[in-house]
């Protein structure tokens, strides 16, 4: 921690040293090393550090019978604690208090301090099941969310599928729609062309015809004229040959 320059976990770790000689029975150290704890959590004002290292304090110089000074560290705890509203540290506190003041022979301080930790720690166990009970109940509201916004994903999916496969059908419609009319107009005009066609074929016979019957028509008086013609030319009457030639 000295290397990556990180104190507030190097004050931690002086008041684990600390606690570990309090358990070894070497009250001595143990407040050596919670002191130098303590003074690099006040440093940099980390109270829940400096909570647990009052009344680890506390415990300390009550096991070396120092009752006041023992008593001032606990006191201090608990008004951190106030502080900060880390409730969760008062069953610590109240426990070493009872063995603080039963080790002195205070019994109904110890008493007290007892049924308070017994409560506290009760009320926090039932804070901790309700917290847990909003924590399940809040998680299965959010698989609860989760499901239906899956549901009305899945919806909106089939119906813009089913829009989609609407407008692909009204596409094919359509160009069906075209292409038959496309085909109609087609034949419509095929049949124009056709009737067209024949009733240009039933002008050329008639044309035909009406030049066949006309020319038949005048072969007649224009045969008959030449005849005429020709038995004038073939009189003795110079005259007449010499006017009709």
């Amino acid at each position: 921690n000295n290397k990556i320059h990180n104190p507030i976990y190097k004050g931690i770790i002086y008041g684990n040293i600390g606690e570990m000689h309090l358990r070894k029975g070497e009250l001595s150290i143990a407040l050596d090393n919670l002191n130098i704890a303590l003074e690099i959590e006040k440093e940099h004002d980390f109270s829940s550090g400096m909570i647990f290292l009052h009344y680890t304090l506390g415990e300390t110089y009550s096991s070396l019978g120092k009752f006041g000074t023992a008593n001032e560290y606990f006191e201090k705890s608990i008004q951190l604690i106030e502080k900060t509203g880390e409730v969760r540290e008062k069953p610590n506190v109240f426990r070493l208090l009872s063995e603080h003041y039963a080790r002195f022979g205070m019994y109904e301080v110890a008493f007290f301090y007892s049924i308070k930790h017994n409560q506290i720690s009760d009320s926090l166990l039932n804070v901790s099941n309700i917290y847990r009970i909003e924590e399940l109940r809040i998680k299965t509201d959010i698989e609860k969310t989760e499901q239906y916004q899956m549901l009305l994903n899945e919806k909106i999916s089939k119906e813009i599928e089913l829009s989609t496969s609407k407008n692909v059908i009204r596409l094919q419609l359509l160009i069906i729609s075209l292409i038959g009319l496309g085909l109609i107009s087609l034949l419509i005009f095929a049949i124009y062309i056709l009737k067209s066609k024949r009733e240009l074929n039933k002008a050329n016979k008639t044309r035909k015809l009406l030049f066949s019957v006309i020319g038949h028509d005048l072969r007649g008086p224009m045969g008959n004229l030449k005849q005429i013609v020709e038995l004038r030319v073939q009189s003795n009457d110079q005259d007449q040959k010499e006017l009709i030639g």
